[in-house]
């Protein structure tokens, strides 16, 4: 999946059980060794946002938001804001139900992790 030829032919063959065969390199017995790509990858594997135990059933409202948003849980919970590179932007307390102000002067993906009594929950938000 390194090769860009053979992703792109991936996504025009997207339906039914097609199988690409187009790489941009010869690919054969008598082929010469292909380098290393240089991939890297994001890991959100962190205690932060895994879902691993029981929920907080939390809410979050509006999704997309372009200033404020709410966040329901039931009974008092923690929140805290990260964005999607995982640097925390923002925490906080509430009960029930709490307005947050502004998260970020731009716009993108959130991930708003609530912590309760009954468990975690870890909800993308999106601001306009």
């Amino acid at each position: 999946m390194h090769d860009p030829q053979y992703r792109v032919a991936i996504a025009w063959q997207n339906s039914a059980y097609n199988q690409p065969s187009h790489p941009s390199f010869y690919l054969g017995v008598d082929m010469a060794a292909q380098t290393q790509p240089n991939v890297g990858a994001t890991n959100f594997s962190t205690n932060e946002f895994s879902n691993n135990g029981s929920s907080a059933n939390a809410i979050l409202y509006p999704n997309p938001t372009s200033q404020t948003f709410t966040i329901m849980a039931e009974g008092k919970f923690t929140y805290s804001i990260h964005n999607i590179l995982g640097q925390e932007l923002g925490s906080g307390k509430g009960e029930n139900q709490l307005e947050v102000g502004q998260i970020s002067a731009a716009s993108g993906v959130f991930i708003i992790t609530v912590k309760s009594e009954k468990g975690t929950s870890s909800i993308k938000l999106i601001k306009e």
